[in-house]
């Protein structure tokens, strides 16, 4: 602890003082809790497999287990319609308390990231400069020596506040500490992009370094083969490179899930947009092809996998955020909790989760420089939400079988427009944390009111789960299926 504190001290000193007012909220509250509890819960495991670093603290420890199933990407320029740059990522992982922050520190940028309890990885996340943290990377832990480091999570948001593009960030990952979980994919909106897959030896993929056009992606395994060295081949296995899908580290689903970003992002290059992106979470894949799912599961490793279609959208998404990343008050962040489909298949054996009562949607914040100009962005879009809800919904009678239940959820909605207009109210008339409380009141009730709305209107108006429902024709290019890759090393 007193080694962490030092590392905090010189590289990330602003937790420090977060910390302690952390510890001061919760003696408020009647809860005993100390400072060095509160730094406690944020002071990684220093001895990671390789394979696992970049991975939260909660997983790194399940070493037994198979990778956490994390996909994210991010394309620009020609790739996509607008040339604007669009990001998409999902958190995969057990049942867990998701929850979004939008920090806006007196100091430094502005921010929007995902977090969790138990805490894990914070992708997608962005900055008010347009400078976007997509994915946490896969890649490997080199030379690199496991001394004392710092968290992933802290060195996130510390770089997102305190940097404005991606060299600025890539020169900022590279300086922190040996043993930090310090990498991943980042992309800013002058269409500059990488992957740092390792420190030691530096390891920066690019855009065009595999055949990618204006595109970049990542999931659970290193696409470098001069990596290979450096890998943590814990299965015994061969290890087998795949053309666009890299390393096989795990059971092939992180092969896949590369395959599967590779195949859309390359085949309908110049089409994506975020109702695109929207589409590829909610694709689904085909059942593992067995019998049943327990042959399925049993075969798993002894086949290395095949048989199992695994897409980025499954049952093991804990938070799928999406990015429209900008420099000034206009940076978008869509989120849905758990899978945006309402048809999902495993990730892998085990690793499929069911939320309760999922809305299987998204809703949006806009990052701006005030708190009440994110709400009332929030506000704006939760009307327009409720006014085509309601205007399916009213296509309907009493008479029809989906009209009760879908008008149930509409006035959930409703109930929470209301709220959000309540706790605003009460937000403008406070001052100082009482006042932030209530925006950040308001903001949920607003959230919350355009994912119910979004339901209904999508349960009447179904949303495209692939891309002939976009008007872009069937499928094409072998979905998720590396075995029409020959692996080219072993």
């Amino acid at each position: 602890m007193q080694a962490y504190r030092a590392q905090l001290e010189k590289h990330t000193p602003e937790f420090l003082d977060m910390f302690r007012g952390v510890a001061a909220g919760a003696a408020d509250s009647g809860v005993a809790l100390t400072h060095d509890e509160v730094m406690a819960d944020d002071c990684m495991s220093f001895h990671i497999p390789p394979v696992y670093r970049g991975l939260g603290r909660q997983e790194s420890q399940t070493i037994n287990q198979p990778h956490n199933g994390c996909s994210g990407f991010a394309a620009w320029g020609s790739a996509t319609k607008d040339g604007r740059v669009i990001c998409g990522a999902s958190g995969d992982h057990p049942l867990a308390h998701e929850f979004l922050i939008a920090a806006l520190p007196d100091t430094g940028n502005s921010y929007i990231t995902r977090m969790g309890v138990p805490s894990f990885s914070i992708h997608p996340a962005m900055n008010n400069k347009g400078l976007a943290y997509v994915h946490h990377g896969a890649g490997s832990a080199g030379k690199e020596s496991s001394e004392q480091g710092i968290s992933g999570t802290l060195l996130v948001r510390h770089t997102l506040r305190f940097t404005a593009n991606a060299d600025e960030a890539l020169a900022m990952q590279l300086s922190y500490p040996s043993g930090s979980q310090a990498a991943g994919l980042w992309v800013d909106g002058n269409n500059n992009a990488f992957v740092l897959e390792c420190r030691n030896p530096q390891t920066v993929r690019k855009a065009g370094d595999y055949g990618e056009r204006d595109f970049l992606y990542a999931t659970n395994n290193s696409l470098v083969p001069e990596l290979k060295p450096y890998l943590n081949n814990r299965f015994g296995w061969d290890l087998l490179y795949v053309p666009h899908g890299g390393w096989n580290l795990d059971d092939m689903n992180s092969v896949r899930r590369n395959l599967c970003i590779w195949n859309a992002l390359h085949n309908y290059h110049g089409k994506i947009d975020l109702d695109f992106v929207k589409m590829l979470w909610r694709f689904p894949s085909e059942p593992p092809a067995y019998p049943t799912l327990e042959e399925a599961d049993i075969a798993l490793y002894r086949t290395k996998g095949l048989g199992w279609d695994t897409h980025i959208g499954n049952l093991g998404n804990g938070m799928v955020g999406l990015m429209l990343p900008d420099n000034g008050d206009n940076g978008l962040y869509c989120a849905c909790v758990g899978p945006a489909a309402r048809q999902a298949e495993p990730l892998t054996a085990d690793w499929h989760y069911y939320h309760i009562a999922a809305t299987h949607t998204f809703f949006e914040l806009q990052l701006a420089s005030r708190p009440d100009d994110i709400v009332r962005a929030a506000k704006k879009r939760s009307q327009y939400d409720l006014y085509y809800a309601n205007k399916e919904l009213r296509k309907l009678t009493c008479w029809d079988v989906p009209y009760t239940p879908l008008d149930t959820i509409f006035n959930r909605a409703a109930a929470e427009n209301q709220k959000g207009d309540y706790y605003l109210g009460i937000a403008q008339k406070t001052k100082s944390n009482e006042s932030m409380c209530n925006y950040a009141k308001a903001l949920r009730g607003f959230t919350r009111c355009q994912a119910y709305a979004r339901q209904v209107y999508e349960s009447l108006v179904p949303p495209a789960c692939k891309p002939a429902d976009l008007g872009l024709g069937e499928w094409f290019g072998g979905w998720g299926q590396w075995e029409s890759y020959p692996p080219v090393s072993k």
